[in-house]
C-alpha cells in the first residue's frame, strides 16, 4: 500500500514520491534498493501499470490521500518495496533521481490522473523506470499479498 505525497490530485507533470503506508520506506529504482536499474524504453507486463484504490473504491481522480496499490496490467503481481521484493528498504527521507518519480499514461489522455488507466512509472531525470518483476527485484510478489510495504 502507498501513499502519493504532492497535494491533492495527481497530474503526469507533478514530481511524487512514494511511501508505504506507514511512511516508513520509500521507493527507490535506483541500484541501492533494486537489483537493476530499468531503462525508460523497456516494455514489459511489469512495468505496465494500474493503480488501484485500497482504502476505497478505485474509480475517478488518484488523490494524495488514497492509500494504493500498483499492479502489474494483467493484474496478477504488485509492488512491494519492503525487503520481500527491494535489496533493501528505502529511506523515506532520501532525495535522489530515483526517488523523485513521474507517473505517465502509456495509453494517452490528459488531465489528473485516474484509477485503472495504463501507466509507468519514471524517475525524475525519465531515463530509468519502475519494474516489478524478476530483471529489478528478489521476488515477484503476487497481487493477493497484504503487507505495511
Amino acid at each position: 500500500f502507498f501513499f502519493f505525497l504532492a497535494m491533492g490530485k495527481i497530474h503526469e507533470k507533478d514530481l511524487i514520491k512514494i511511501l508505504s503506508e506507514d511512511k516508513k520506506v520509500r521507493l527507490d529504482i535506483g541500484g541501492d534498493c533494486v537489483l537493476k536499474e530499468i531503462p525508460a524504453s523497456h516494455e514489459s507486463w511489469a512495468t505496465r501499470l494500474i493503480i488501484k484504490r485500497v482504502d476505497g473504491p478505485s474509480r475517478g481522480d488518484i488523490e494524495t490521500d488514497h492509500v494504493v496499490g500498483i499492479f502489474s496490467e494483467d493484474g496478477q503481481k504488485r509492488l512491494d518495496v519492503g525487503e520481500r521484493a527491494m535489496k533493501k528498504n528505502g529511506s523515506p527521507s532520501h532525495e535522489s533521481w530515483a526517488t523523485r518519480l513521474y507517473i505517465r499514461r502509456l495509453n494517452g489522455g490528459n488531465g489528473h490522473l485516474k484509477y485503472g488507466e495504463l501507466v509507468g512509472i519514471f524517475s525524475e531525470n525519465n531515463d530509468k523506470r519502475l519494474d516489478i518483476g524478476g530483471d529489478a527485484m528478489k521476488e515477484e510478489v503476487p497481487a493477493s499479498h497484504e503487507s505495511w510495504a
